[in-house]
């Protein structure tokens, strides 16, 4: 009987992840205003005197919350975080 050595051990190749891409497409400011427009706009519309003050006031707020919230998703979709 002949001894054979064992087969040498060979690591596994690395895997390499791609490096997050830091952007500054300004996305989220645009949609931020866009939305705070579009909000108010709407908001306008609704109620009288006081009312449609606050309801506008609420339509900016709410507005400018989700266009931002829109344009950090378009960053994302695009490869930035």
């Amino acid at each position: 009987m002949v001894y054979a050595p064992p087969p040498p051990r060979y690591a596994p190749a690395p895997v390499y992840a791609p490096a997050p891409v830091s952007c500054t497409t300004g996305a989220p400011v645009v949609g931020a205003l866009a939305g705070a427009g579009l909000g108010g706009l709407i908001g306008s519309n609704i109620g009288r005197g006081s009312g449609n003050t606050a309801a506008t006031i609420a339509g900016v707020l709410g507005g400018a919350i989700a266009g931002g919230s829109v344009g950090a998703s378009v960053d994302r979709s695009q490869g930035c975080w």
